[in-house]
């Protein structure tokens, strides 16, 4: 996903003409291409100091460039239920219900994690306890 711009401004709610934000606080925007439906897509990081707004700017621009988008409340098991709902269409009942069933322990293991924090290392843990839970 291309960005159209990105921008990064520091002032006052009253100053910036923009309600949300702390006096003091810095706040980046990365402008996005329209929408399908011509809508204006922007998304916005903010941080008590300029290197801090860079950090999360770099990093939502490499997320971006993934293609990967994601709010930071999307779980993993949100993400595993809607892969269930979607990303098996056309498959056989049987190979639907196989999967939700390897699944189900490792939703009830790492499934309230935040996916943009999920690391190798959190599923290596989870499938560690999963093996030893089920012998």
């Amino acid at each position: 996903m291309k960005t159209v711009s990105t921008s990064i401004t520091q002032g006052s709610a009253a100053t910036l003409g923009l309600t949300g934000i702390c006096p003091g606080r810095w706040r980046g925007v990365v402008s996005l291409k329209p929408g399908p439906d011509g809508q204006r897509r922007r998304k916005k990081v903010s941080g008590k100091n300029k290197s801090e707004v860079r950090a999360k700017l770099a990093e939502l621009h490499d997320e971006l460039n993934d293609g990967v988008v994601t709010n930071a409340a999307y779980t993993v098991a949100q993400a595993i239920n809607d892969w269930l709902a979607d990303g098996l269409a056309g498959r056989a009942p049987k190979t639907v219900s196989t999967q939700r069933e390897a699944l189900e322990p490792l939703i009830g293991i790492i499934g309230a994690v935040p996916l943009r924090e999920l690391t190798a290392a959190t599923v290596r843990s989870a499938l560690g306890r999963s093996c030893r839970n089920s012998v």
